[in-house]
């Protein structure tokens, strides 16, 4: 079984499934019937069954509900348009996988066919009464039991024997009022079963245990289970457990704060059903910083340290007595935090007998709603394990393992809905007031289900305590509790393929847009106390992506009548009142509503306006404490970060309180009310688009840090009520304190654009003395050399971005002379002072004239297509001047997808100025007209006028390299951020050599009436083209220009400029000079 280390050996993600699972489903063509489909959700599944059964008898009106046969009567002729069409799918389902459901049920049931049987049950009863067992033998030590349809049996003692197998048609419970036991190796319930340990009304009574023991047997039979599904509980059946009623978690406050050598602990409140004897987990507050054993010691490993367990010796109201001393102590860093002690012990579990890891049991609840666990114990389950990469069981053609694989299935959890689906209706499975134990990977999982976790705790979890797995999971995650989940330590998406959930976290949401979160605390994580991470799940060898039902939206009328769109563009629905602390990073949020990871070539015509109009994401009231980075959001889009308190003690040196600094980060950001302290870096905000921190508390050794943009430019404002707080006496940080830094970074990074220095990067103070004015970088004075040489590359992939040779060694001043930008967009205006007095690295003085709002760098594979007309857009039409966008980019690569360095709201050139101004306007609706403009490195640079304000739409259009006509179509918008002047400065578009899409020269352009012509042909593409002021013709460094914007010839008063055509068949440039 390989260990885990950075670039280890992968298999694609596609190939971690089971082969059973690779089936497609049945499907009904659209119009059929679809018999047995009872809650309407597309899918014949065990949800139907629970309607049918729980309106048998029922007198309806006919077709309605569990009626499919007309006649007004819910009776057994439904049941059997039920059972003959079970694990059929409408052709429109809401179902969201490939995947088929019969195959899985399939694998299941081929662990325990009824032919195999030994000992069968004849008539309802208890275990121990001879009569119920056909032949009146009671099971032996590996018996092969089972349990009929319409017959119960109830476990009514602590049994002995080791059952091998137990299938379960029918029903089995368990006695409520003594304790009971059942050993058993695999049990496998079916659709129209039941299996009860404890209800609502009747749970187990709290004197008393029930109680299903996962047996070892030693090593799993692979002959018999090659895809090692056995050795569980594979329950397709209703299921309910239910123990007594126990408060599952509490918390301590500061004031009260344990410390090493006490016996009591003085709680927040009076528990429920605590008693002697109870184990508790008590959260740790503090980490450690050590090497990382999963990546051979190259990086850091945040290690979270002083949890401990204890048991309970005496309670009275609010305080508990311990039978040993703490060790630990448990002090959070203010007075107004908690810490938290979660009780472990429920009388009603799960466990499994095995230690060793690949013996071990877990529990699958599959295709069934109908599952409620409440007040329960899962312990020492699950089998996949994160510590080392997964090892998929591949079969040959005669279904046997091949050897050598198969060695860490995954699939194999503690606690694990496993597509039980997404539609809203049936209501959804309950997680409530549960505990689990030990488990070497995720400890509850939701995967393309509907389920609501509740009051939950988890404790020593190897991976993640709380998990969604796809990206279309809804449900809820509300009052939970995550304390010491460890991992490797690794960023998320370290590995190749879609191995995630390793990193050591409390919760792991994918997606998260169908879910409420609130309310929960993690403690003890190595990689993330929680982590939102917004990408779908690959279901299949094409690496399809499991979409989002637009049905779950807040507002689903957004999707436009859209069934499906992409997790990717989605937003989330209830984010606030979490905590975290002791974790490497408390909160993150990665790849949220990104372009990055959202093939938009792929959504339905009808999503053409979705993504771009929606709410933003708003994360509100979270707490982290005690972690060595606060807040991390990584591939951000539109997210509104509200009251968030990051908070360390004075021995705890975090890294960064709130770090956005990634450089995929886009438009839309603002920190409202951020209360940091106690880190070497309090915030460092986004570095693209249109940024705002409003308000805020801050005591580090640098408040707030401001990068240099390194793809798109960023207008960030400060506002509201900033306060830079005193440092703690004798901190540390308080050596080189300084509360607002402009850098000068000028390091390149993998990512980074060969123009970044460049970026007009406009902050803009309105904060306590400052009013309206800009924050400018030392070293944008006109005097200094911002570029004296080929900077640093942090990564090696960064040698394809270094900063082209003709910029290095130029002033500032020479920049703007010749290439009208300079380092940070513009030279500090006469009067901007240094503000070292007030803790600020940088000149402030008043606000600047922009440059030309350069938009970003757009990935371009071939054309650049104007639309055919913005009608019906919304927004768009009063912004452009004759209802036709002016130049966008779209892509014509191997994926058909538009893709960006930055905000896809930043690539339309048009908004309500004459077409002078602009470098190139089409006044024709020929949705034909082609310019193939490209720079080497395969992007575009494109420029509007800075006095282009508010906002657009622009249809853009992608291209099949095999067709004439456009297959898809969307729409972005553009906010323009360039300060409004009077003259603005001119336009310029500057191309250089084109490759991507076929260019030739059809003739020499000797007239400059053919020049124009030229930029409307297929035939014959302009390459090097700029719009200068007054429409002349000159040279543009080493770049021939022309202004074609209106599609006119322009006034050419040059006489020595060449223009170039690349000639593809002679595989030559052609110079045309006039």
């Amino acid at each position: 079984m390989p260990r885990r280390h950075r670039g280890g050996t992968r298999r694609s993600a596609a190939s971690v499934l089971l082969r059973s699972e690779s089936l497609e489903p049945r499907l009904l063509l659209a119009g059929d019937t679809l018999q047995g489909d009872f809650n309407g959700d597309g899918l014949v599944n065990a949800a139907d069954y629970s309607v049918w059964r729980d309106t048998l008898g029922a007198q309806v009106v006919p077709l309605s509900g569990a009626d499919h046969s007309g006649d007004g009567r819910v009776g057994s002729e439904d049941y059997e348009a039920w059972r003959d069409n079970y694990g059929a799918q409408a052709s429109h389902s809401h179902a969201t996988h490939s995947l088929s459901h019969q195959a899985e049920i399939d694998a299941a049931l081929s662990l325990v066919p009824v032919g195999d049987a030994t000992h069968t049950v004849v008539a309802s009863g208890n275990w121990r009464d001879d009569s119920v067992w056909l032949g009146g033998v009671k099971p032996t030590a590996g018996a092969r039991v089972v349990v009929p349809s319409g017959l119960t049996l109830t476990v009514d003692s602590v049994i002995a024997e080791d059952i091998f197998s137990l299938r379960l048609d029918g029903t089995l419970t368990f006695a409520t009022d003594i304790d009971t036991q059942l050993r058993v190796e695999t049990l496998v319930s079916t659709a129209a079963s039941r299996l009860v340990m404890g209800t609502k009304y009747s749970p187990i009574e709290p004197q008393v245990t029930a109680s299903i023991v996962i047996t070892d047997n030693g090593a799993i039979d692979r002959a018999y289970d090659p895809t090692a599904l056995s050795r569980g509980l594979i329950l397709m059946g209703s299921t309910e457990i239910h123990g007594a009623v126990k408060t599952s978690w509490s918390a301590v406050r500061a004031v009260d704060a344990p410390r090493a050598g006490d016996t009591t602990l003085t709680l927040d409140g009076a528990p429920t059903g605590w008693r002697v004897g109870d184990q508790l987990a008590i959260a740790g507050t503090k980490y450690e910083v050590t090497d990382n054993p999963f990546d051979e010691g190259e990086s850091e490993l945040v290690l979270p340290t002083g949890e401990e367990t204890a048991v309970i010796s005496l309670i009275s109201g609010n305080t508990v007595v311990l039978t040993e001393p703490l060790q630990y102590d448990h002090t959070p860093p203010a007075s107004d935090l908690a810490i938290h002690v979660a009780n472990t012990t429920r009388n009603a579990f799960i466990r499994s007998e095995g230690e060793a890891v690949d013996r071990r049991g877990h529990l699958m609840l599959m295709h069934n709603r109908d599952a409620h666990l409440a007040y329960a114990g899962f312990y020492q389950l699950g089998r996949t394990d994160k510590s080392v990469l997964p090892d998929p069981a591949q079969l040959d053609d005669q279904g046997r393992l091949i050897p050598g694989t198969g060695t860490n299935v995954q699939g194999r959890y503690s606690v694990h809905f496993h597509k039980h689906g997404v539609a809203a209706r049936p209501a959804a499975s309950t997680v409530t007031g549960s505990a689990l134990i030990g488990t070497p990977g995720w400890g509850y999982v939701n995967h393309s289900s509907h389920v609501d976790f509740v009051d939950n705790v988890s404790f020593d979890v190897f991976g993640a305590g709380f998990y969604t797995e796809a990206g279309d999971e809804i449900g809820s995650f509300v009052d939970n509790l995550a304390i010491k989940s460890h991992g490797t330590g690794l960023a998320p998406n370290a590995f190749e393929g879609e191995d995630f959930g390793h990193s050591g976290d409390g919760f792991w949401f994918q997606g998260a847009s169908g879910l409420t979160i609130r309310g929960n605390v993690a403690s003890g994580a190595t990689g993330s106390g929680i982590i939102i991470y917004g990408v779908e799940f690959p279901v299949d060898d094409e690496q399809s992506e499991i979409p989002f039902l637009a049905e779950n939206l807040p507002d689903p009328s957004l999707a436009n009548g859209a069934e499906q769109l992409p997790v990717g563009v989605t937003w989330l629905t209830e984010v606030r009142d979490n905590v975290a602390y002791s974790s490497g990073t408390g909160f993150q949020v990665w790849y949220h509503r990104t372009p990055l990871t959202t093939d938009f070539a792929t959504m339905p015509e009808q999503l053409i306006h979705f993504g771009w109009d929606l709410p933003s994401s708003v994360i509100e009231n979270t707490t982290v404490w005690n972690s060595d980075t606060g807040v991390k959001a990584l591939y951000n889009l539109d997210v509104h970060y509200r009251n968030v308190r990051v908070v360390n003690d004075s021995s705890l040196v975090g890294k960064t309180g709130f770090d956005a600094s990634n450089v995929y980060n886009l438009s839309s950001h603002i920190y409202e009310n951020l209360d940091i302290e106690g880190f070497q870096v309090g915030v460092n905000p986004s570095p693209n688009g249109r940024v705002t921190i409003d308000g805020g508390r801050f005591a580090n050794r640098t408040d707030i840090y401001l990068g240099v943009p390194r793809q798109d430019h960023r207008r960030l404002d400060i506002i509201g009520d900033v306060r830079f707080d005193r440092l703690v006496s004798g901190s540390p940080l308080s050596v080189g304190r300084q509360n607002l830094v402009a850098s000068n970074d000028t390091r390149i990074f993998e990512d980074s654009s060969p123009h970044f220095f460049l970026y007009y990067d406009q902050i803009i103070l309105n904060y306590g003395e400052y009013t309206g004015q800009q924050l400018y970088r030392e070293e944008q004075q006109a005097s200094v050399v911002p570029i004296p040489q080929q900077p640093e590359v942090v990564f090696p992939e960064g040698a394809n971005n270094l900063i082209p040779s003709e910029y290095i060694g130029l002033t500032n001043a020479q920049l703007q002379s010749i290439y009208g930008a300079s380092f940070g967009g513009v030279v500090p205006p006469d009067g901007a002072n240094d503000a070292a007095a007030d803790g600020i690295v940088g000149l402030v003085g008043s606000q600047s004239v922009g440059p030309t709002a350069l938009l970003p760098q757009i990935l371009l594979g071939s054309d650049a297509i104007i639309a055919e007309t913005l009608a019906g857009v919304r927004n768009a039409t009063p912004f452009a001047t004759n209802s036709i966008p002016d130049l966008m980019a779209t892509t014509r690569g191997e994926e058909q997808r538009l893709s960006a360095h930055a905000d896809l709201r930043s690539v339309f050139v048009d908004v309500d100025h004459s077409t002078a101004e602009l470098a190139f306007t089409a006044e024709s609706s020929d949705p034909s007209v082609v310019m193939p403009l490209i720079n080497p490195d395969g992007t575009i640079d494109l420029s509007i006028p800075s006095n282009a304000s508010g906002v657009a739409e622009v249809r853009v259009v992608a291209i099949d390299p095999d067709e004439s006509e456009a297959t898809t179509r969307f729409t972005v918008r553009v906010e323009s951020m360039a300060a409004p002047h009077a003259q603005a400065p001119a336009t310029r578009v500057a191309f250089s050599q084109f490759k991507g899409a076929e260019a030739r020269a059809a003739h020499a352009p000797s007239r400059r009436e053919e020049i124009a012509s030229a930029s409307r042909s297929r035939e014959a593409d302009l390459l090097l083209l700029a719009a200068m002021s007054e429409n002349t013709l000159t040279r543009h460094g080493h770049l021939g220009t022309a202004d074609v914007s209106d599609g006119r010839a322009p006034d050419l008063d040059a006489t020595d400029v060449a223009i170039e055509l690349l000639d593809t068949t002679e595989g030559s440039f052609l110079r045309y000079a006039f």
